[in-house]
This record gives structure tokens, sequence and C-alpha cells, in this order.
């Protein structure tokens, strides 16, 4: 099971296989470390395709909440030094979530390719992606949020050495894999 990310494209062709084609999407990430102490997990949306920000809420080695701020607005930085990234992620936040203060928060940004199958015209995918082909199996979630639905992929995939389907305790492993 190749689940690399960006990775996938060269452990591909060292193998010598061509197919699936890979394409990334550059992304400017921002993080912010806070002091909110509800987690927070969000589409933000408005007018558009896209969400205007997506927020997932991690932790750091020390157990302090980090928001990792995606969708639209990581797509459109990148066109943006890390400095005004920053600035359009605060002034975003602090209009959609003005019950927040996140005044004393750390903020940091950061520049990531988004890793997902080739498709025309290098549009979004709009599912995650798992492709086949013997006993390999290629995946790319092609965003976060599609995540369990490409373990789920792989697990209806993963099958034992004589064909049959994975019992559940294959499932798991295939999970705690990925």
């Amino acid at each position: 099971i190749l689940a690399a990310g960006e990775g996938n494209e060269s452990l591909l062709h060292t193998a010598g296989i061509q197919t699936p084609a890979m394409q990334r999407r550059p992304l400017h990430m921002v993080l912010v470390r806070h002091e909110y102490p509800h987690p927070v997990f969000a589409h933000c949306i408005g007018t558009g395709s896209k969400p205007l920000v997506t927020i997932t809420t991690h932790q750091d080695s020390r157990g302090q909440p980090i928001w990792y701020l995606g969708g639209n607005l990581a797509e459109t930085g990148v066109e943006l030094d890390g400095a005004n990234q920053i600035r359009s992620a605060r002034t975003l936040l602090a209009d959609l979530l003005p019950w927040i203060d996140l005044g004393r928060s750390e903020w940091k940004s950061f520049l990531i390719n988004r890793a997902e199958p080739r498709q025309n015209q290098l549009t979004r995918p709009d599912a995650a992606f798992v492709h086949q082909s013997e006993n390999l199996i290629t995946a790319w979630p092609t965003k976060l949020a599609l995540t369990p639905n490409l373990a789920d992929e792989v697990c209806r995939r993963v099958e034992t050495p004589d064909g049959r389907a994975s019992d559940d305790q294959s499932r798991r492993e295939a999970l705690a894999f990925l």
C-alpha cells in the first residue's frame, strides 16, 4: 500500500510504474498555537465552492492546542509571503470567530504540496483516490477530510493471501498502517 503522499510518485517511478500519475497543488497553511480550550473542526463556508477556511485542531508536544488553517485561505495564500498570509488568516478568523480571543497566540505558516491523482486541467479530485494494480494499492486522500473514506476504500481492497476478503483484524491492521 503506497500512502506516502507526494512520495508515491517516486516510489511508483522507482518500480517502473507510470500509472496512476500524480499532480501537486501548492498550499500555504497557517498554524495557530493558542489557549482556546475547546477543539475546533470546521469548514467555514461562504458563497464560493471552497470553504473560506478549514480549521482542524491538533496538539503540540506539550499538549498545547494548535489549529491548522486550510481551505481557500491556504489555496489562495500561495501567492503571499509568510507575514501577509498570517495577516490574512488573523483578519479572516477575527471576522468569522470574533468571540475567540487569539490575542496571545503564536502564528506560523508553511508551504506544502497537496499530492493527488492527476486530473484533466489540474482540477481538484472529488473523492479519495485508490488505485489497485495486482497486489499494489496506491492511495491519496486528496484532502484531510477524506482520509476516513480513503481508509474504507483501501480496507475493501485488502485481501488475504488466498484471495478472500480481509477479516476485521486485517482491516484494523490496514487502518493502523494508514
